[in-house]
């Protein structure tokens, strides 16, 4: 009888065990992940990095000024090809009203002779459209 006694108690603390643990696998596979910075970017020529963030500053109500931009120009020509992707700043920027910020990196690559960079640009997601928006009809201005 004592065995039997064991036996059950032993089997109703598998079930409960068991039992908090799918409770809390349940509420993990319920939880929403943790959304990703959302970014706008593009790979082109070194040279067109300033044109590209003077074209991104003008839609801007304010930041990105001239001394941010040479900073990001100067950082980009001290790279090398071997440098992984490097955080050139965060900066504080308005857009429509709203304070945020733009999170730049960028990724120097070696194409034939050419110096190509990929910018990204982080930021909210309503200026990460426009960001896009903006670097595609740059693109498309420079025909590349």
């Amino acid at each position: 009888m004592a065995n039997f006694i064991i036996g059950i108690l032993i089997l109703l603390l598998f079930c409960a065990a068991f039992g908090l643990f799918s409770k809390r696998s349940k509420k993990t596979r319920d939880e929403e992940p943790p959304s990703e910075p959302e970014a706008a970017g593009m790979m082109f020529d070194r040279k067109y990095v300033g044109p590209s963030l003077y074209r991104i500053a003008s839609v801007l109500d304010s930041g990105l000024d001239d001394a941010e931009i040479h900073s990001i120009e100067t950082q980009i020509a001290e790279m090398t090809v071997s440098d992984k992707v490097k955080d050139l700043g965060t900066f504080p920027v308005v857009y429509d009203g709203k304070e945020t910020e733009i999170r730049i990196e960028a990724k120097l690559l070696m194409e034939g002779e050419d110096k190509e960079v990929i910018l990204h640009l982080f930021s909210d997601p309503e200026l990460v459209q426009i960001l896009d928006e903006e670097l595609m009809a740059f693109a498309d201005e420079l025909g590349i």
